[in-house]
């Protein structure tokens, strides 16, 4: 509970027999595991790696491809597209003893209350203050960061904070597609990232030009279909990040910080507004 940032670990207790997973509360970083592998269980960060067990016998969740490719659900913390291949839900732990038969599982981090007795103003205040203080801890790094800016709310809020708490010039990448055309998402997406680099001297904005053919060849689409397990949201802007990553760290860049997973609670784009909407008749 004490633990604040994003991880994903194992523990073993060599004298009491015992292993600990854990992952961190936004489930950030994955975590996978299986428990029908005789006299014990496997673990891995990707399910790839539990796949080529020679002892695992792999079985779609044909149920789990449908949710996801037809009815267009959001990703699953419960299961994935394999039977019996589990991931450990954000903000648990897993603890399995030697001998046993099932892992038992705990929830060591719950969403806070909501704060029902604050005004306008301080409920504000309160989120900026967070938010700024979530950056600069996930700044910390011993080779230089960069910033991916699409020109939403949530990467321009990054990259704001970043750059008023930077003494030196901040890299910040955006995405030109080069099928979009004027008055497009994406390409007023690109416009509004240029605007907030202008408004911010330290912010160097590079613009990395990405087709649609770039992005569906075989090396791209096998990346993306290794990682993919019905845990990660089918979207094309993950497809995009995939093509883009590779450039950064063409250019040292080890590190970026990214807006990613916030369009929600940002309502960022253009469909977000009704969202809060949807709970009613």
């Amino acid at each position: 509970q004490k633990l604040d940032g994003i991880f994903a670990f194992a523990l073993y207790d060599q004298e009491q027999k015992l292993m600990l997973l854990a992952r961190d509360p936004m489930g950030v970083k994955p975590l996978y595991y299986t428990t029908t592998i005789n006299n014990g269980f496997l673990f891995a960060s990707e399910t790839g790696a539990i796949l080529k067990h020679p002892s695992f016998k792999i079985k779609p969740d044909l149920d789990a491809i449908r949710s996801s490719l037809i009815l267009n659900l959001l990703a699953s913390q419960e299961s994935t597209w394999y039977k019996d291949i589990y991931p450990l839900e954000p903000g648990h732990a897993l603890l399995f003893s030697k001998g046993s038969v099932t892992p038992r599982k705990l929830k060591f981090r719950t969403p806070p209350e909501p704060l029902t007795n604050i005004t306008y103003g301080d409920a504000c205040e309160k989120i900026r203050q967070t938010l700024i203080d979530a950056v600069k801890l996930q700044r910390l790094s011993d080779v230089g960061y960069a910033v991916t800016l699409s020109g939403g709310i949530d990467s321009a809020a990054v990259a704001a904070i970043l750059s008023n708490e930077s003494d030196r010039p901040l890299c910040a990448f955006s995405i030109r597609y080069e099928e979009s055309k004027p008055g497009t998402p994406d390409f007023e997406d690109l416009q509004h990232a240029k605007l907030l680099a202008e408004r911010y001297a330290n912010l160097e904005l590079q613009t990395v030009n990405i087709s649609a053919a770039q992005l569906m060849t075989e090396e791209i689409i096998n990346k993306f279909t290794s990682c993919f397990d019905g845990t990660i949201p089918i979207d094309y802007r993950t497809l995009a990040l995939m093509g883009l990553y590779p450039r950064t760290h063409d250019q040292g860049v080890k590190v970026v910080l990214t807006g990613q997973g916030a369009d929600e609670m940002w309502m960022g784009y253009y469909d977000h507004p009704i969202y809060p909407f949807w709970n009613y008749p």
